[in-house]
């Protein structure tokens, strides 16, 4: 059994203590680990004052505190010498304040963010029969996610609804969703120079998240309403060969389907069959080289799609959704092993994302969005 307790403490009222357990007995073991963050400089904005040669004479740190706690447990049971049980949990909680360049000092928005999540898993390898080294993964998984966030009441709006762009208003967030999933895979060995491995992951989204918007007298404004709700299917295949010693092939597909919310009505589907190939080349044991091109499907997570209307109060409309990104990627490069244990690495790649994905502020808010970028 270990135990370890540590802290510290610094400027701004900065502050936090972590707690480590960890310990085994027989076939059991866990890890425990507890932390709790503190401080007045959650985010870095910091008004200055300064004279008329630009000499900074005072510094103001507005609405800037906040809080973090989070919680981690691993539980791990080994059945036999080929059988593994994992459990892991985790708990998350950030609350913050979000300053803004005031000189009254007042603006103030509140944030909340909530980020949980279970993984159940077991693992089998086998040590007989036909194929030896062969393994077998399967897991079940859980997240829990939200975010609540609230305007200081003296903010300034400044988010518009195209095409009106005479009212501004301030925005308030409330977002909760649950994602339950289950991965499985199995790798063949079928001999020294030959494996396949074949696996599925699918994921459920469920949830809700809601928009109010006020102008500066406190008048409401257009809002939204909307589920989120989506589906994630992936099966993969892929495969190891290496013919002599000098030279190994990984040829593989993956094939992705996301579901998301276009609305709170209409759903839209998108799909990709994504190939991968690697060939390794040893021409010594210091040396690899290696090229891989792989095509590579990105959603976005549905708990990261904000809709928010554009029409009057109440139509429900809600802005272009966010589609995945589709990359092309190239690599080559060369391992070098010296013999004193160094090892270096040179690699050259390239990717075309059409289209890629950012992400952006809300003006006038902390809140971030995911957003398309049409080539990168």
């Amino acid at each position: 059994f270990h135990a370890q307790f540590t802290g510290y403490a610094g400027d701004y009222a900065s502050n936090g203590q972590t707690m480590t357990l960890s310990g085994n007995q027989g076939k059991f073991g866990f890890f425990v680990a507890g932390t709790r963050q503190g401080t007045d400089l959650r985010r870095e904005p910091i008004v200055a004052d300064t004279d008329a040669t630009g000499h900074i004479t005072a510094l103001h740190n507005y609405a800037n505190d906040g809080q973090d706690l989070f919680g981690f447990a691993k539980l791990q049971y080994i059945a036999t010498d080929h059988d593994l049980l994992n459990l892991d949990i985790n708990l998350s909680r950030s609350r913050f304040a979000t300053p803004f360049d005031s000189a009254a000092g007042v603006i103030n928005d509140q944030q909340t963010d909530l980020n949980h999540f279970v993984n159940l898993s077991y693992q089998h390898r086998s040590v007989g029969g036909a194929h030896p080294g062969s393994e077998t993964f399967a897991g079940i998984y859980y997240r829990h996610g939200g975010l609540d966030y609230v305007p200081g009441a003296q903010d300034a709006p400044t988010f518009f609804f195209y095409p009106d762009t005479a009212t501004a208003y301030s925005i308030s967030e409330a977002r909760s969703f649950n994602i339950i999933g289950f991965k499985a895979d199995r790798l063949l060995k079928l001999s020294e120079r030959f494996s396949l491995k074949a696996g599925i992951d699918l994921s459920s989204t469920t949830g809700n998240e809601a928009f109010a918007t006020f102008d500066a007298n406190g008048h409401p404004g257009p809002f939204s309403n909307s589920p989120l709700k989506g589906d994630d299917e992936a099966v993969y295949l892929q495969s190891v060969i290496q013919p002599t010693e000098k030279i190994e092939f990984r040829v593989g597909a993956r094939y992705d389907r996301h579901a998301y919310p276009l609305s709170a009505t209409d759903d839209t589907v998108v799909s990709q069959l994504s190939p991968r190939f690697r060939v390794s080349l040893f021409p010594d044991e210091a040396n690899t080289l290696w090229f891989y091109y792989g095509r590579q499907f990105i959603p976005t997570n549905t708990e990261d799609l904000r809709a928010i209307t554009s029409a009057a109060a109440g139509s429900g409309a809600t802005g272009q959704p966010t589609l995945p990104e589709r990359d092309d990627f190239f690599e080559v490069g060369l391992t070098h092993r010296f013999p004193a244990g160094v090892v270096t690495k040179l690699s050259a790649y390239h990717k075309r994302s059409t289209p890629g994905i950012d992400d952006t502020q809300l003006p006038g808010s902390a809140i971030t969005t995911d957003v398309n970028i049409g080539v990168v």
